[in-house]
């Protein structure tokens, strides 16, 4: 499906393919089975049927995409400035009707419920991987209370991310799906920068939409995450500091200098 809707985008279909062939989607998205896969699938469905106006299936098949990984929520408050009144009713009443009946076993149990939402939490407060503002609010918050305050990092930055997912919907323009996926992409972004947890299949979601708005920094993150692997390397888990630096600065780069990193991705794209 990606040809048809960058075609739609007014992208040349070539792009499709820092998707189809990036190493990140093989080696550790498919290699891995992790669900992102899946879950981009019907969120590119959903873009498709958008761009046929077919919005009854559209919602269906977001709220998939959603049952399959929680994330591509982030795009629902700003698809609200994207479509018209009808459009919007439409979309959201399939959207809620068929995630309502794709998550009856969680609601449907108080106990699994209630575990549900403690993994969640669980998930700001304890786990730490590859992170870029945490560890320095981390470093910073050791030496001021002398451990690890991470119960209380963790929720801090995911309040400023909400405050910035509100701030970038009253930026966004009325009646453009282009708007709301440029919206969600950089709300993607600050919520991967302020994580305490960045697991390389995580940026597979950045690289799609990053595609369809015309961002080149997805592309070269998905290639230098792979130095969160170096992990790994010894039978103790240990993150390479200097690694991960690495990694940020070059991410840095291509989001403060778009025109170098663009031209590095789009030159061999057009002498296809």
């Amino acid at each position: 499906m990606l040809p048809q809707v960058l075609l739609n985008f007014n992208i040349s279909p070539k792009y499709s393919l820092l998707y189809m062939l990036n190493p990140l989607i093989f080696v550790d998205v498919l290699g891995n089975a992790h669900f992102e896969a899946l879950m981009i699938f019907f969120f590119v469905l959903s873009l498709k049927y958008i761009q046929q106006n077919r919005m009854v299936l559209a919602g269906g098949a977001l709220a998939f995409s959603v049952a399959t990984k929680l994330f591509p929520l982030l795009i629902i408050p700003y698809l609200f400035k994207a479509f018209k009144p009808k459009n919007t009713l439409l979309f959201m009443g399939s959207f809620g009707l068929i995630l309502v009946v794709l998550f009856f076993p969680v609601h449907a149990s108080p106990k699994f419920l209630a575990h549900f939402l403690e993994s969640i939490l669980l998930y700001f407060k304890s786990f730490e991987f590859n992170a870029s503002v945490y560890y320095i609010a981390r470093w910073i918050g050791e030496a001021i209370v002398g451990y690890n305050p991470i119960r209380v990092i963790g929720p801090s930055l995911g309040v400023i991310t909400l405050a910035i997912a509100v701030w970038l919907w009253f930026r966004q323009k009325l009646g453009y799906l282009s708007a709301a996926l440029r919206s969600v992409l950089w709300l993607s972004l600050t919520y991967y920068l302020f994580a305490t947890t960045v697991h390389p299949w995580y940026i597979a979601f950045l690289l799609i939409v990053g595609i369809f708005v015309r961002r080149s920094f997805a592309v070269i993150w998905s290639v230098v995450v792979f130095f969160s692997y170096s992990a790994y390397e010894t039978a103790f888990f240990e993150e390479n500091y200097i690694l991960i630096t690495l990694e940020y600065l070059i991410l840095a780069i291509a989001i403060l200098y778009p025109k170098l990193t663009r031209r590095l991705i789009t030159s061999p794209i057009r002498n296809l």
